[in-house]
């Protein structure tokens, strides 16, 4: 269904792709605002649903800068709308019948003649309604509505004869068909005939203030009037005959030219001229790499000069300025970015921030913004260190008299070529948040004492910042073990102290887990239970479980294949494999196989082995607490977990680690020793936390996970050994 603009005269309709009809406001004040705006207080007595759904006004009728596709709350049509004198006329005048009317219009070709039959005219209210089917009126309304200056020779014509018949309409039209603005019956005006051309611009006479209607806007270029002067031209005959009977007029009234485009000019150049202060100002102050004094003007063409390269980096003032203003309130900030011109939420998490092998005061400033937005409980957290092997290379830094690749700790580099990494990540216990600190590079045999007190100074920094740091988790690696002899750390005492605060010392349960596994691929674990029966722990049984499981088509362990149970380098490295072979689904395999006569009664001892690493590392990296398996929610001093606690520190000081050749090597097998000094300083961990009010600890949060994440992000992109760089 087409529709129309609300507006007397406006041939705007949805059909016109260059035109966008706004609705009537359903805001009460506002639609009868625009009901007065464009004379259509005939429409008061509808429903502003019925007004926002059927009645439209174009853009032709609303300013430069109301138009958007949204309007502006305060946006009110007030251009191109017709004079109400006009309208009130044309109304008298089309109610009379158009009859055998022919209309002349004259082009530089050829001259059409098109002769147009209609019926009587409708009633004054279907008029105002715009529901005029005759299109020789509905030309006479567009032409008259739209031509001020036809309209005020109309209008001077009816005062010299009383009434007008259908035939003095159709001469009036034949003298109008000159006009440029009157476009064809058979087709809808565009908006070529509504604003002219700038090569033929009509003048338009403004009359004195008591002639024009209140609701035309008349603009001004200056209060002060000017000495009157008579307007030369051409006027035709009506125009003569009211000039011979009131010769003074035209002399006495204030006469001012100004076209819609001129208006338009001149608004855009002083809204140009706003948006140039505005940017000199913003270039002068944030913008990095540009002088005070050589920002160029912008005169030849501002639009382009106004355009900001795509990829121009933001200051560091900037950035760290907004970066406050987001962890300050996020929301305030996104309301705010569009309109100061800030940094997308995207670009702030991606500011990198050059670190070295000591703490600088922008990275404590930065750590001082985030930890000043957390909570009491977020700012609890674990400090997660690894080594990451390097490639021995030497890389010169360009305009620096600095070298990468040395061993460098502490801001003091060294002389000989790094061969590792040593990495720091923070991380949170009861909110999902990371953060890598600090990186240092090591030769191979390099001092651990040194080492120890450059962690511990980060440690401290961190504790002043506003952190509650409470762990220090690392893995097996010997150079760690050995930083952990160099503290004194054992089953007995699991923490160190920083600054007279307690730490407490974690090997991760993972990687626990991954060096058992490996262990038991060429050892006997032996040990004895509760009751003094000896029980003795093989891969065997593991693996001949496998080898029955292939023959059959429902298997007992499906997920077992033979990276699990013959490994190779790599995949002794992955720790799925290890999680998927110490579970219940292989215990409760090996038991059938018992049942089956598949294995003997001895290899129970690999069942109970099995079950209970099941268990204990389940408690060790918990995190649901709508989990189906029980161990696997968060660790609150439930019966059932400290059973397997207790069970597992009484299995480890009498667990024997035997060769094939039936030889004890349990003082050489550090990882068991790891897994008693982490049992107890989670104990010790939980324990502290709940005199604190927290009630459960979920100890996935203790683990390097994130750690091993960015490592495995890290070779993805550098590979497996990347350089110092």
């Amino acid at each position: 269904m087409e529709i129309y603009c609300a507006v007397y005269g406006c041939p705007s309709s949805s059909k016109d792709k260059e035109r966008y009809l706004y609705p009537f406001p359903l805001d009460p004040i506002r639609c009868n605002n625009w009901l007065q705006a464009v004379d259509r207080l005939d429409l008061g007595h509808l429903s502003i649903d019925n007004l926002h759904k059927e009645y439209r006004v174009c853009d032709i009728h609303f300013t430069f800068l109301d138009q958007h596709k949204i309007l502006l709350d305060d946006a009110v049509p007030n251009l191109n709308l017709p004079h109400r004198t006009i309208l009130d006329d044309l109304t008298k005048s089309t109610q009379t019948d158009f009859s055998n009317t022919t209309v002349a219009t004259q082009t530089e070709t050829a001259t059409n003649e098109i002769a147009c039959q209609t019926e009587s005219a409708e009633s004054i209210e279907s008029q105002q309604q715009w529901k005029i089917d005759n299109p020789l009126k509905r030309k006479l309304l567009i032409t008259l509505a739209f031509d001020p200056k036809t309209a005020k020779t109309n209008q001077n014509c009816d005062s010299d004869q009383s009434e007008q018949t259908s035939l003095s309409n159709a001469s009036m039209l034949e003298n109008n068909a000159e006009n440029p603005t009157i476009c064809d019956v058979t087709c809808q005006p565009d908006i070529a005939s509504i604003v002219p051309k700038s090569g033929d611009k009509p003048k338009v006479k403004r009359e004195s203030p008591k002639v024009v209607p209140k609701n035309v806007k008349k603009f001004s270029r200056c209060e002060e009037k000017k000495p009157k002067q008579k307007r030369k031209g051409r006027k035709s005959k009506c125009q003569k005959e009211v000039s011979s009977d009131e010769p003074n007029e035209t002399s006495d009234s204030d006469e001012e030219e100004m076209d819609y485009e001129t208006m338009m000019q001149s608004r855009l150049e002083e809204a140009i001229k706003l948006i140039q202060q505005q940017w000199r100002l913003h270039e002068k102050k944030y913008r990095k790499n540009r002088r005070d004094n050589d920002i160029e003007e912008i005169t030849e063409d501002p639009v382009e000069k106004l355009k900001v390269k795509q990829g121009r980096a933001y200051g560091n003032e900037l950035k760290f300025l907004a970066l406050n203003l987001f962890y300050s309130n996020p929301t305030a900030y996104k309301a705010l970015r569009q309109h100061l011109n800030l940094p997308t939420e995207k670009t702030l998490r991606r500011i990198q921030v050059g670190i070295s092998t000591k703490l600088t005061p922008t990275v404590i400033n930065c750590l001082k913004l985030i930890v000043s937005k957390l909570k009491d409980e977020e700012k609890y957290c674990i400090v997660c260190a690894n080594l990451l092997p390097l490639k021995e290379e030497i890389h010169k830094i360009a305009n620096s008299d600095k070298s990468m690749g040395y061993h460098e700790i502490n801001d003091i580099q060294g002389t000989e070529v790094a061969s590792k990494s040593l990495v720091v990540l923070t991380r949170g216990i009861y909110s999902d948040w990371k953060q890598p600190l600090i990186t240092c590079q090591l030769k191979e045999n390099f001092d651990i004492s040194e080492v120890n007190l450059w962690l511990d100074e980060i440690i401290g920094t961190l504790m002043d910042v506003g952190l509650k740091v409470i762990a220090f988790t690392t893995n097996e690696h010997p150079n760690m073990l050995n930083m952990a002899k160099a503290r004194n750390i054992c089953p007995e005492r699991p923490f160190f102290f920083v600054n007279n605060h307690k730490v407490y010392y974690i090997f991760d349960a993972l990687h626990i887990m991954n060096q058992i596994r490996n262990v038991m691929l060429n050892h006997y674990f032996r040990f004895v239970e509760v009751d003094g029966t000896e029980q003795i722990a093989s891969w065997f049984d593991i693996e001949k479980l496998f080898e029955t499981d292939k023959t059959r088509v429902y298997k007992f362990a499906p997920k077992l294949t033979e990276s699990h149970i013959r490994p190779n380098d790599l995949d002794k490295t992955r720790i799925h494999y290890s999680a998927q072979v110490f579970s219940k689904t292989v215990a409760a395999g090996i038991i059938n196989c018992i049942e089956l006569k598949h294995l003997t009664a001895r290899s129970y001892g690999t069942v109970k082995f099995v079950d209970l690493l099941n268990n204990i590392f389940d408690i060790l990296n918990s995190y649901d607490d709508k989990d189906i398996c029980r161990y696997k929610i968060p660790f609150c001093f439930k019966d059932y977990q400290m059973d397997v606690f207790e069970k597992m520190l009484n299995l480890l000081p009498n667990l024997k680690v035997i060769t094939k050749n039936y030889e004890d090597v349990t003082n050489t097998v550090e990882t068991l020793r790891c897994l008693e000094i982490t049992i107890r300083a989670v104990l010790n961990i939980a324990s502290d936390l709940k005199t604190n009010g927290y009630q459960y600890l979920c100890t996935r949060n203790l683990n390097l996970e994130q750690l091993d994440t960015f490592f495995e992000s890290m070779r993805r992109k550098w590979g497996t050994r990347p350089s110092a760089v």
